[in-house]
């Protein structure tokens, strides 16, 4: 586990884009970025704006300003194109002296439309054990190598941020394990940096799960689960480029891949009576996908991402009964995800309201200063800048059928569900804090059942948290 830890960290250090841009050759050089949409875009505000207060400008006596003007007036005048006047970028190796201009600040990252919520909890593995005597077959769903797959869209947006994340999921009764209901909570640190004049971003996601512990001992129906652990789940990590951006509407519409390697604990299982079985956590998934972000108004908003999730390589699994022993390799269905979320600002941000591109803010509020006439009389620097609600649903489906590995006993390893259908419907509120942050609450309820009688999970609580810079 250490060492596969260790190449993982490597795999990062190599991939890992250079957020610096060097033009022509010169160390240091940062070339500055052109306007992420140049104007003009349709105004929304009526008034005009009103001069930037000068709180520090110090009083200088008539007397002064007129012996200044006189010495302006008797300064030489530098013509266009005079070789007296130097140009900073023309000096050899002299590191550009204008500031890269962000595609985004902050207060506008914060208050475009919130981020995707998401839903995902993936169908794990289970074990089958067949009749025994006057027994009817059990199934023990329980926790998958690195506890869940990959959701692209959950706490994300088709809009390349700056931020960073920390999420909370609880599934309940999300396992079946020796007749027994168990829940897993999710802990998920992201990471999100832009680049490329803000057109792209690269973000890290590194999940903990707190489940059933990954050994279990199933000893028939009644017995406890033997015990809660907190894990290490599987790193990921997203990048996102923009493909097209229409800024008067508010159209954005991005694509992307995620990477997913193995940095999670394997699962075992065993009967108590020398029987035990064991599966690798080894799977490598790539995650392509395509996500549009729509603002028809300064209030409404709606968010899709597609994304399909394909497991390169099986996990090995091995299994014993103290004579017999069998082995396979248990590959990872391969899903397909839709999600689709339509929101609204009860109570719009507002000084500095941004669509997404272009920053529907003509007087400068939100830059270092606000007056009440600023914006409309608008001027907002209360905690809580805007409310949204939100409503999302998801669809996932397995695109190939799922691995299914008989060992010794009649007992068969794998998804016995087989082809999978998972429908559900999620519903939250996000808060604006200030001008950088969002707080985001959601429940999550399946809409369909995967068998009969049976949910992926009963309901989901989610708490999402960002800050962006």
């Amino acid at each position: 586990m250490f060492i596969r830890s260790l190449k993982v960290l490597l795999l990062i250090a190599v991939v890992c884009p250079t957020q610096s841009l060097v033009a022509g050759g010169r160390p240091g050089y940062q070339k500055p970025c052109p306007p992420i949409c140049p104007p003009p875009c349709p105004p929304k505000h009526s008034k005009e704006c009103p001069p930037p207060p000068s709180p520090k400008a110090e009083m200088i006596p008539e007397s002064a300003k007129s012996e200044d003007a006189k010495s302006d007036a008797d300064a030489p005048q530098v013509l266009p194109g005079d070789d007296a006047a130097p140009i900073a970028n023309d000096v050899p190796f002299q590191p550009n002296p204008a500031p890269i201009q962000t595609a985004q600040g902050p207060s506008v990252q914060s208050t475009t439309a919130p981020n995707m919520i998401g839903d995902f909890l993936s169908p794990g593995f289970g074990v089958l054990t067949p009749a025994l005597g006057p027994f009817s077959p059990t199934y023990d769903s329980v926790p998958s190598a690195g506890a869940t797959r990959l959701q692209i869209g959950q706490n994300n947006s088709p809009l390349p941020r700056d931020r960073y994340a920390v999420t909370y999921n609880h599934f309940h009764n999300a396992y079946l394990i020796q007749g027994e209901d168990a829940h897993l909570d999710l802990y998920t640190m992201q990471f999100e940096k832009t680049f490329a004049c803000g057109d792209a971003s690269i973000e890290f996601r590194l999940p903990f799960y707190s489940a059933p512990d990954n050994t279990q001992t199933l000893e028939g129906a009644g017995v406890d689960t033997d015990g809660y652990s907190m894990e290490l789940g599987d790193l990921s990590i997203i990048l996102k480029k923009v493909l097209y951006r229409d800024c008067c509407t508010g159209t954005v519409m991005t694509a992307g891949m995620g990477f997913t390697a193995p940095t999670g604990a394997d699962a075992r299982v065993n009967d108590g009576a020398g029987a035990s079985g064991v599966v690798r956590n080894q799977s490598i998934e790539l995650t392509p996908y395509f996500a549009v972000l729509r603002q028809p108004t300064d209030r409404l908003f709606t968010q899709f991402f597609a994304q399909a999730d394909f497991s390169l390589n099986g996990n090995d699994v091995y299994y014993t009964d103290g004579a017999a022993v069998a082995t396979g390799d248990l590959n990872d269905q391969h899903l397909l995800k839709l999600d689709y979320q339509i929101g609204y600002w009860l109570r719009k941000p507002g000084c500095g309201y941004g669509n997404g591109c272009c920053f529907d803010d003509p007087c400068g509020c939100c830059d270092d200063w606000c007056t009440d006439s600023c914006c409309g009389g608008d001027c907002d620097t209360s905690l809580i800048r805007g409310v949204a609600s939100i409503f999302e649903l998801h669809y996932t489906t397995t695109m190939n059928d799922a691995d299914i590995i008989a060992v010794p006993g009649g007992s068969q390893f794998g998804n016995t569900y087989n082809r999978v259908d998972v429908l559900n419907l999620t519903a939250g509120t996000t808060f604006l804090i200030g001008k950088n942050s969002t707080l985001t609450g959601a429940i999550t309820l399946p809409v369909n059942e995967i068998a009969d009688g049976t949910h992926l999970f009963d309901h989901e609580f989610a708490i999402q948290f960002n800050r962006y810079f």
